[in-house]
């Protein structure tokens, strides 16, 4: 954060502070070399594992080559997979993309927007348990493909509209989902950007997806 970006982001979990569900108390993995040295052994990799790693080559930060030095110190050998937006996109639409994929969440105080697409098991962007390979490892070893209580969580959020109910099952979900690992967090990024307040005016509550236009931002009436 502070050698690779603006030092003013902040290590998260997959509900960042500003948003509903935010859990101050949620685990965040530390940063243990030599126990994730020990995890890779005991998972029958003394040898170390390739893993492919697909992200936007436009967007790639600098941060991505510290993560990949990270990983490259414990045995894991990263094969970097740079692509353009279209063809990392149409990887995850069409779960080709088999590996790690370099994802963004939503902005703004409502995670619904990119859970909607990003957990359930046939959301859009779904990565976890999709790809032909992992699914044809799962069917050997006899696990099912959805998570039913993931699936139970994802869906009661997005229809209880009690704010604070909201946040106990985001809390919930954000729990098990971390616990699982479906995703490793990373950063919460922070986008610096000029605007003149005496024209416009920034309303934060309606941030949608990261991707959409820039929707809360209206000129001053």
């Amino acid at each position: 954060i502070k050698n690779y970006m603006t030092g003013r982001e902040w290590r998260t979990t997959l509900i960042g502070r500003t948003q509903i569900g935010y859990d101050p108390n949620a685990p965040i993995y530390p940063y243990d070399p030599e126990k994730a040295k020990k995890l890779l052994v005991e998972a029958g990799y003394a040898q170390g594992v390739s893993i492919p790693f697909h992200y936007n080559e436009a967007g790639r930060g600098p941060y991505m080559d510290a993560v990949w030095e990270y990983w490259r110190t414990i045995g894991i050998k990263v094969v970097i997979k740079p692509h353009s937006a279209a063809v990392n996109l149409r990887g995850v639409y069409n779960k080709k993309s088999y590996g790690v994929i370099a994802w963004g969440g939503g902005y703004g105080p409502d995670p619904g927007n990119w859970f909607r697409v990003m957990v359930p098991y046939n959301g859009l962007q779904a990565m976890h348990l999709a790809h032909p390979k992992v699914e044809e490892l799962a069917r050997k070893q006899s696990v099912e493909f959805a998570h039913p209580k993931v699936e139970e969580l994802a869906r009661k959020q997005s229809v209880e509209f009690d704010p604070k109910k909201r946040a106990e099952i985001i809390k919930e979900l954000n729990e098990i989902l971390l616990r699982e690992a479906w995703f490793v967090p990373n950063v919460r990024s922070v986008a610096i950007t000029a605007v003149n307040t005496k024209k416009w005016v920034v309303d934060q509550s309606k941030m949608p997806l990261i991707s959409l236009p820039f929707t809360y931002v209206s000129k001053k009436k």
